[in-house]
Order: C-alpha cells, then sequence, then structure tokens
C-alpha cells in the first residue's frame, strides 16, 4: 500500500524548500501568531527541513525515537521561549494542510490508483502529525512543569 503513494512523498521531499517558505509565509501573514511570526527564518526553515526532506523515512517509522525527541524538544524550547503551545500546535497544522494541499495542486490523480494513492498520503501523514503534536504537546508541558517547579523553589 505505501508503494502507492511513493512517488507523491518524493514530490513533497524534493520540494521541502518550497513548502516550507510557504508556511513561513503564513505563519508571518496570521495575526493570530503573535510570538512564532518573530522568529528567525532560519529556525523554521530547519523545522520544515526536518518534517519535510525526509518524510519517507518519517511515514515507515512514526515512532522513530530520535525524530519523535526532537519534536519534544521543538515544544519545550519554543515553549521556554514565550511561544504558546496553540502557536507550535497551529504551525504543525499548518505544515500538515499546506504539504496536502501542494501535492493535490500537482494535479497528478489521473485515475482512481492516483487519487487512491493522494488518500493514501493523507491517512498516512495524518497519523504521523498526530504524533508529531502529541510530542510537540509533551515537551511544551515539560518545560511548563520545569519552570513551575523552578519558581516553588
Amino acid at each position: 500500500m505505501a508503494l502507492l503513494s511513493s512517488k507523491l512523498i518524493a514530490l513533497v521531499e524534493d520540494h521541502w524548500e518550497q513548502i516550507t517558505s510557504q508556511v513561513i509565509r503564513k505563519i508571518r501573514d496570521d495575526p493570530e501568531f503573535v510570538k512564532l511570526k518573530h522568529f528567525p527564518e532560519t529556525e523554521l526553515r530547519e523545522w520544515g527541513r526536518r518534517t519535510l526532506k525526509r518524510l519517507g523515512h518519517s511515514l515507515d517509522e512514526p515512532g522513530e525515537t530520535e525524530l519523535m525527541h526532537h519534536y519534544e524538544e521543538v515544544g519545550r524550547t519554543w515553549t521556554l521561549e514565550g511561544v504558546p503551545m496553540h502557536e507550535i500546535v497551529r504551525a504543525a497544522q499548518i505544515f500538515r494542510s499546506r504539504m496536502v494541499d501542494f501535492v493535490r495542486e500537482q494535479g497528478l490523480a489521473r485515475d482512481t490508483i492516483d487519487v487512491f494513492a493522494e488518500e493514501e498520503l493523507e491517512y498516512r501523514v495524518a497519523r504521523f502529525f498526530d504524533g508529531l503534536v502529541y510530542h510537540i504537546v509533551k515537551g511544551c508541558e515539560t518545560a511548563h512543569a520545569a519552570t513551575a517547579a523552578a519558581g516553588k523553589r
């Protein structure tokens, strides 16, 4: 089943910079982003690279400890830098939707097998991003707990 969406995954990996640039632009333009919109572009671009450049590997190994540890660290670090959890989660949602939109915009679905491949990719991406958001929130909670413990001392 995963083989059907492999060409779509390769397309996303090959165009990670374009997708990430669109996400960064959306974050910068959205008034709901108060803190994250002021983050250095290099940091946001690195997040996009790490998320999309090896998407196929990430989808094949959705529980990969190293990668999920990275997302916990993103949540922890950004929380300590003052980014609210809702902004971090919303940015992840934008990455996911922008990536799926990018694939659909390519107009590659010509027959039922192509449509099935797109649906398969969307399903796999949704599962991956669910895990990503879980680990981001876990990192945010770790930062909040550490901050609260430090405040009690």
